[in-house]
């Protein structure tokens, strides 16, 4: 066999593996998915098609492929329609050779394309063959390395391409109402993060980020009570420390935002926004704290 050759068939061995790998299957068993989706909220399983959901493949089908002339066959809905539940509803996929359904690679480096430039050093585009279909970033060979070209996907907070998966609705597949809680902030944002945009890593990040906005509102509000309701000595340790809590997340913020982040992927947006909201809730409380109970 031609080394050119046995090459190619290696590369195409890594990415079918990486690719099938990567998520885990379901049993061919029917699963009323609707029930489970509201039980488990989010479930990374690919689930194959099943006749019920042929109503909610369609729609998917409808959404992704609007020109299509036909309606599809069964026999094709059983080979590329692809199914999992997140935020409590199900979402749908097609999957095709460059249309991957499984979660997806946010790393940067990748060990195939890599391998394919080291034989073709000067190439515009390194084929998936060699980077592996489920990679969020297309590449090039410069000097006979791999670099980055183009980001291809961004993901949702599951880990899967967003532009290649939606929501679809059964009869039992309603959103799932916010959590009860005593917090209007915090109800609002779940409420938010049940949208289909709220799914989104980008929708995800917006969400958090009006909640924090929220919060420190309300705690800008809860301070001016404290500085209020306490003894001229008590207002003025009081007043210092929330000086040096602004000036420390200040710093915080511009640490968050350094250049560590190339290299994190789209997630590390919504995961800084949660821990934003999560310090100035603990904030919140701490001034509160002071009040008269």
């Amino acid at each position: 066999m031609a080394k050119g050759t046995e090459k190619r068939l290696i590369w195409v061995a890594v990415a079918f593996m990486a690719l099938v790998g990567r998520v885990p299957l379901a049993t061919a068993a029917e699963t009323d998915l609707a029930k489970l989706c509201k039980q488990e909220v989010n479930d990374d399983t690919v689930r194959n098609y099943q006749p019920s959901l042929h109503a909610a493949a369609l729609k998917a089908f409808k959404k992704f492929f609007p020109d299509a002339a036909q309606k599809p066959t069964d026999e094709m809905l059983a080979g590329q329609a692809k199914f999992r539940c997140m935020g409590g509803r199900i979402y749908a996929c097609f999957i095709g050779a460059n249309l991957p359904c499984s979660k997806m690679n946010i790393d940067k480096s990748n060990a195939g394309a890599d391998a394919f430039c080291k034989d073709n050093p000067a190439v515009d585009s390194v084929p998936m063959v060699a980077t592996g279909h489920d990679t969020i970033y297309s590449y090039r060979c410069k000097d006979g390395h791999a670099e980055v070209a183009r980001m291809l996907y961004q993901t949702d907070q599951r880990g899967f391409a967003q532009s290649l998966w939606t929501p679809v609705a059964t009869a039992a597949n309603a959103p799932p109402p916010p959590a009860a809680s005593g917090d209007p902030i915090e109800a609002g944002l779940e409420k938010c993060l049940g949208t289909p945009d709220g799914q989104t890593t980008e929708g995800m990040t917006r969400c958090t980020h009006k909640a924090y906005n929220a919060y420190e509102d309300k705690m800008h509000g809860t301070f001016r009570k404290v500085v209020h309701s306490v003894d001229q000595r008590s207002a003025k340790l009081i007043r210092d420390a929330q000086q040096r809590w602004d000036a420390f997340h200040k710093a915080q913020d511009r640490a968050n935002n350094g250049p560590w982040r190339a290299d994190r992927g789209s997630m590390a947006s919504p995961d800084i926004e949660a821990m934003r909201v999560d310090a100035i809730r603990l904030r919140i409380k701490e001034l509160s704290y002071y009040l008269a109970q």
